[in-house]
């Protein structure tokens, strides 16, 4: 399954939470301080482990479910962001296979990068952690482009390789914006359940594959390799 998956691909794009790593732990933490430090009803760790995959302002958004005003949702997002500096990075873990997957992927010529949400400070930080920053070509991180799912963070990537067609790149996330926002961009997306949105769900909206691991994706056939073009 996996090489038909990959066949004909040279640019592999991952989102990050829930994609590559559980980030729940530091999310859990950072939400909850910032709902109780503007003295508004915590939500429970359910409803935050839902809400990952959302941009922030949006998830902040629908877990107050109305009853924070615009300034205190920039309020909270200025409080979610100065704690995840001190617990983010600590609270995170990678999702298995991860880290081995990525230097498979990446051993057998495929070109690696990160589209993501994420502030790049904590994304570089999580990476040195586990030692696979050497094998993302590219990273595009949430404070440097519009949220999904405008496509601006896979625009930026594609416009790192040029001479490759649309057909040459994927991406590949937890949740149905990355679907969206591949889409939007012109590429194939798939889906890994591995966070919080169902097979069902994710297939639903008619992404490449479905897949329940990253390890169904590895490479069992050659790929199109752009160093080897």
């Amino acid at each position: 399954m996996s090489a038909a998956i990959l066949a004909g691909y040279s640019v592999l794009m991952f989102d990050f939470d829930y994609t590559l790593f559980d980030t729940s732990r530091g999310v859990i933490q950072c939400m909850r301080h910032a709902f109780a430090t503007v003295a508004l009803a915590v939500p429970d760790e359910d409803a935050i482990r839902r809400s990952i995959g959302l941009p922030l302002e949006d998830a902040i958004k629908h877990l107050s479910d109305g009853a924070a005003s615009q300034r205190c949702i920039e309020e909270m997002v200025r409080l979610f962001l100065q704690s995840a500096d001190s617990w983010m990075v600590d609270g995170t873990v990678p999702i298995a296979p991860v880290p081995q997957i990525i230097r498979d992927l990446r051993a057998d010529g495929l070109e690696l990068a990160i589209v993501t949400g994420k502030y790049r400070a904590r994304v570089e930080r999580t990476l040195r952690k586990f030692e696979i920053g050497s094998c993302f070509d590219v990273l595009v991180c949430g404070d440097e482009v519009a949220k999904k799912p405008d496509p601006e963070g896979i625009r930026r990537v594609m416009a790192r390789y040029t001479g490759l067609a649309a057909t040459q790149f994927a991406f590949i996330g937890d949740h149905y914006l990355d679907i969206l926002t591949a889409r939007n961009a012109g590429v194939d997306s798939i889906a890994v359940a591995t966070g919080q949105v169902t097979v069902d769900i994710l297939a639903s909206y008619s992404p490449h594959a479905v897949v329940r691991s990253l390890g169904e994706l590895r490479p069992t056939a050659p790929v199109r390799a752009f160093r080897d073009q």
